[in-house]
């Protein structure tokens, strides 16, 4: 996930920091993702961070290779991209962005789920240095983490129209935690591609959610989406939030928009890019 190229209206958290959290479990969940569930590496994630709900994200920092605990820019939300800049470059921890699964109370403690969408080149490679770590990752591994809040903007939604959400693999996670806070019989349409058909998932909601998987096969990301768009009617009153892949985010944000929506509300982010993912 990355916030250029997005119209959104985020929403910040109170209170963020980079902090460190250590892992406590890896799970495989199909082909194409893997869990990692992480927890305070001390006291201070348990009094600072705050579950938001719908797409919440947050920067990773990884560290190097040879870097047992990443070298990241401690302190304040405010700033940390200089602090960062100021740091060793053979040293600095790796950012990349990903969305919150979950989040627990344990104890004093936030318990975090955060799921890493695996792509593998033609010689089964495992491309991209956040799904690389994720697959790697061991118990008591140690990474930096930065609360950024949320993009998805639930007061653009209109109880009388649909909540539209378009998004390749990558924006599953926030598909889920989308689903699970829109309000009991709000009416929804989501459309989401993925690389496998074990990848799909259920989504739990109490909203009225109509989800349309397509499987990707030997295509570009982004090109099933165009034709589970194809034919679909909306209106101005509907809220359309797209995500996935740069170059495809933008193709499907003016179909939404030739589909009826109104251009001032259609959200959209560009999550990944080939050139970064293959960084």
């Amino acid at each position: 996930m990355t916030e250029s190229q997005a119209r959104t209206t985020p929403t910040k958290p109170e209170a963020a920091e980079v902090l460190l959290v250590r892992v406590v479990a890896t799970t495989r969940l199909s082909p194409g993702f893997v869990r990692v569930t992480v927890i305070g590496h001390d006291e201070l994630l348990g009094r600072t961070f705050a579950p938001m709900g719908y797409d919440q994200w947050v920067r990773l920092f990884l560290p190097r290779v040879r870097c047992e605990v990443p070298v990241v820019p401690y302190g304040e939300n405010e700033g940390w991209y200089l602090r960062w800049q100021e740091l060793d470059q053979e040293e600095r921890a790796t950012i990349r962005n990903y969305t919150v699964r979950a989040a627990r109370r344990v104890a004093d403690d936030w318990e975090i789920d955060i799921d890493f969408v695996v792509h593998a080149s033609a010689s089964g490679q495992v491309e991209g240095v956040a799904a690389g770590w994720a697959i790697a990752a061991q118990p008591g591994d140690v990474i930096g983490l930065l609360d950024q809040g949320t993009l998805f903007d639930p007061a653009g939604v209109d109880p009388e129209g649909t909540v539209v959400m378009i998004g390749d693999e990558t924006g599953i996670p926030a598909a889920e935690g989308i689903a699970a806070a829109l309000p009991e019989g709000q009416r929804a349409l989501f459309l989401l591609e993925v690389s496998h058909a074990e990848d799909r998932r259920e989504l739990v909601t109490r909203a009225d959610l109509d989800v349309r998987w397509g499987i990707r096969t030997g295509v570009p990301s982004g090109t099933v989406l165009t034709e589970l768009i194809t034919g679909v009617e909306l209106t101005e009153r509907d809220y359309v939030y797209v995500v996935g892949e740069a170059g495809a985010v933008l193709r499907l944000r003016a179909l939404a928009q030739e589909a009826g929506a109104g251009k001032e509300r259609v959200d959209f982010c560009a999550y990944w890019r080939p050139e970064r993912r293959a960084g």
